[in-house]
C-alpha cells in the first residue's frame, strides 16, 4: 500500500483498492475449500484500515477459534515417528513435537543461530535426549554457506551485497539441502517437515523434491519478507 498523508485520506485509499481488488480477492476465496479459512480471509481484509484493528482481529480470531494449537490441530501424530524440524530457534516447537507424538518421535531439529539456542532454557532439556538431534546448520536447495542477520524473531537471510551494506549483526551458517540429509543419514522416511527459516523456504522445498514424494505433511512459515 502506497504511503497516505493523513486518516481521511487513507480511508479513501482503502475503500478505493477494496472495490478494485473485490473481483480478485473473491476469486481467492473461491479456492478455499474450508469455512473456516474463507472466514479467516475475509477478516484479514476487512481490518486492513490500520495495524491495530489488523493485529486486534487476528489476535480475537486465534483466542476465540478452536484452533489452539495452530497448524499442530491438523496432524495426526499417531502415524508421525520422525520430524525434521526446519528452524529450532528456542526449542518450544521442538518440545510440543515430543509431546504430541511421543517421546519416542525422533527430530532432527536445524537451526543455524545455534548461539541463540543454547540460551534457551529448554537447552538443557533437548540436547539430552538421545532421540532429538539439533544440528548446527540451515536447510537450503544446495549445500553451501549464507549470510543472515541475527534479528531474534526478525532473522533472515541476506545477500552478500545486502550484508555489506546493512552494518547490522551478521553471521553466517552452514547450509544442506533436505535431499541430501536424508541420503547422508539413510532415513527410510520422514513422516513430518516443518519449515519456519526466515525466508529460506522456497530454496529449501527446492532442496526436499524427492523427500517430497514421499512425505504428506509438510508445514511452511510463509509470512518472512525475501532480501
Amino acid at each position: 500500500i502506497e504511503p497516505v498523508e493523513n486518516s481521511l485520506q487513507q480511508d479513501w485509499y482503502l475503500e478505493k483498492h477494496r472495490n478494485k481488488w473485490s473481483c480478485e480477492l473473491l476469486k481467492v476465496e473461491s479456492l478455499l475449500v474450508e469455512e473456516e479459512d474463507r472466514c479467516l480471509y475475509r477478516l484479514l481484509w476487512g481490518n486492513t484500515d490500520s495495524a491495530d484493528s489488523y493485529t486486534h482481529a487476528i489476535c480475537s480470531y486465534y483466542f476465540n477459534s478452536s484452533l489452539k494449537g495452530q497448524y499442530r490441530d491438523f496432524v495426526r501424530y499417531s502415524e508421525v515417528k520422525t520430524i525434521l524440524e526446519g528452524g529450532v530457534f528456542l526449542g518450544n516447537n521442538t518440545l510440543q513435537f515430543l509431546q504430541d507424538a511421543g517421546e519416542d518421535t525422533i527430530i532432527y531439529g536445524f537451526e543455524p543461530n545455534y548461539t541463540n539456542f543454547e540460551t534457551s532454557e529448554d537447552f538443557d532439556t533437548l540436547v539430552l535426549k538421545k532421540n532429538v538431534e539439533i544440528i548446527k546448520r540451515g536447510l537450503w536447495h544446495k549445500s553451501d554457506c549464507l549470510y543472515f542477520i541475527d534479528a531474534g524473531y526478525g532473522t533472515r537471510v541476506v545477500s552478500a551485497r545486502s550484508m555489506q551494506m546493512s552494518g547490522k549483526n551478521i553471521l553466517t551458517s552452514d547450509v544442506i539441502p533436505i535431499d541430501q540429509f536424508v541420503e547422508e543419514r539413510k532415513l527410510q522416511s520422514v513422516d513430518l517437515i516443518k519449515m519456519d527459516i526466515e525466508g529460506a523456504e522456497y530454496e529449501a522445498l527446492d532442496g526436499a523434491k524427492q523427500m517430497l514424494q514421499f512425505t504428506d505433511r509438510v508445514v511452511i512459515a510463509a509470512y518472512h519478507i525475501r532480501d
